[in-house]
């Protein structure tokens, strides 16, 4: 259980901080030679960042049922438990209607989430063999 829940918080933790930088260097690049206030703008991202990853961290919570060994060892209800959540915000973005812009920013923040959670489950099922 201390294991899957420090891996949780290190998924958060570093996926906001990613998170921030992509999104960063996304708008940046997208409006290049536009006059635009990027300190404002920065804040933004950086809230919407944060508020994103709390709940792709709130989503990910299932995987903290994988501290019973029966859940573990079982394959695919540890791969249903411990991926399901990033996974359907993902699917989520593309059915919600939301701006362009919205839509990368919801769909890059999940995907950073979801790559930095399963380079941490790798890790973990190294470490449990």
């Amino acid at each position: 259980m201390n294991t899957l829940t420090k891996n949780l918080f290190k998924t958060f933790i570093t996926s906001i901080v990613v998170s921030i930088a992509v999104n960063c260097i996304y708008y940046a690049y997208s409006q290049r030679g536009t006059h635009y206030d990027y300190a404002q703008v920065a804040n933004l991202i950086v809230s919407g960042a944060l508020l994103l990853n709390v709940i792709l961290f709130i989503m990910s919570a299932s995987s903290l049922f994988l501290a019973n060994t029966t859940l573990w060892n079982n394959i695919s209800t540890r791969l249903i438990l411990y991926f399901a959540g990033p996974i359907v915000f993902i699917a989520t973005t593309f059915f919600l209607k939301l701006r362009p812009g919205d839509g990368i920013f919801y769909f890059s923040t999940g995907t950073i989430f979801l790559l930095i959670h399963a380079v941490f489950y790798v890790k973990l099922v190294k470490k449990s063999k």
